[in-house]
């Protein structure tokens, strides 16, 4: 049996013999580490194995949009919090997207007023601005191409927004990313890559790094019970790059179908358009994954 029938049939019975569960605001928090394994159908039409790990504690929704109190965010006066490592390594067969990105990422969040503008302990923000900021690396698996790269941002992160509040989480951001590409060993005699593992990159080795880049992204229930049950999700994610120095434009698109199971499971069907970095390859992938938060 091939192997990735096998991780099929094994994440379909893990679907099956699940038993669902109520997802509420209160249960679910936040589950900063995240494993998604299952089979991915590359941009070559070749079926493999697949694996996304990520580690990256966002900053809790509930507490960001709560009434603002003595010990809380306060309208007006920013707060440098969630400074983390940020961490994601995604790995598939020979021809699917490879790429590992480690960071360490600190956030300054600045609450914004109601229209109203009245300062009141009781008062929710009604959105907030959040300046990332972050050092760390970029590399495939073969570590042969090492990017160490600064980034410093500026997002908006709104409000819950829609009929009971199904679009959560809309954020819109604008990037710098700048730094060093190290070649740290010749690739001459490797056997070549091909399809999704490809660097498309024009960013030469030995050479300095300077990217702008536009990202989005948002969570939408898509069906639930009532409003603290949500079975179906939507999550799409973003982002476009501007190489500077090569005029060249790279992009990054995710669309994540997620059926939840628990707080902490899901069964997600996910397409990806491009790599992202550091490989900025223009492919394509879909996979099936079972996923799990903790």
């Amino acid at each position: 049996m091939r192997k990735s029938t096998l991780v099929i049939l094994i994440s379909a019975l893990i679907v099956i013999l699940l038993p669902f569960s109520s997802v509420s605001a209160e249960e679910e928090g936040t589950h900063p580490f995240e494993l998604s394994f299952g089979t991915v159908r590359t941009d070559t039409n070749l079926g493999a194995i697949n694996l996304y790990l990520r580690y990256n504690e966002q900053v809790d929704e509930d507490r960001l949009f709560a009434s603002v109190g003595e010990d809380d965010f306060r309208i007006g006066k920013g707060r440098l919090t969630s400074f983390s490592p940020d961490l994601l390594i995604q790995t598939g067969g020979e021809d699917a997207f490879r790429s590992v990105i480690a960071r360490i990422r600190g956030n300054y969040l600045w609450p914004r007023a109601t229209p109203a503008g009245a300062e009141k302990k009781s008062e929710k923000p009604k959105s907030f601005l959040r300046f990332p900021l972050a050092i760390g690396f970029e590399t495939d698996h073969r570590f042969d191409k090492l990017n160490v790269v600064g980034e410093f941002g500026y997002e908006f992160i709104g409000r819950p927004v829609g009929k009971n509040q199904m679009i959560k989480r809309p954020e819109i951001g604008l990037f710098l990313q700048t730094g060093y590409k190290f070649e740290i060993k010749d690739t001459l005699g490797q056997d070549p890559e091909f399809g999704g593992a490809v660097d498309e990159s024009e960013e030469d080795t030995n050479s300095f790094i300077m990217r702008a880049a536009l990202g989005g992204s948002a969570e939408i229930d898509l069906f639930h019970f009532n409003k603290d049950r949500q079975l179906v999700r939507f999550l799409p994610l973003g982002r476009v790059w501007y190489d500077i120095p090569n005029s060249e434009i790279y992009y990054r698109l995710d669309l994540i179908l997620r059926l939840v199971l628990a707080p902490e499971k899901s069964f997600d069907l996910r397409y990806e358009l491009g790599s992202g970095e550091p490989n900025f390859n223009d492919g394509n992938q879909f996979s099936a994954n079972f996923t799990l938060r903790f």
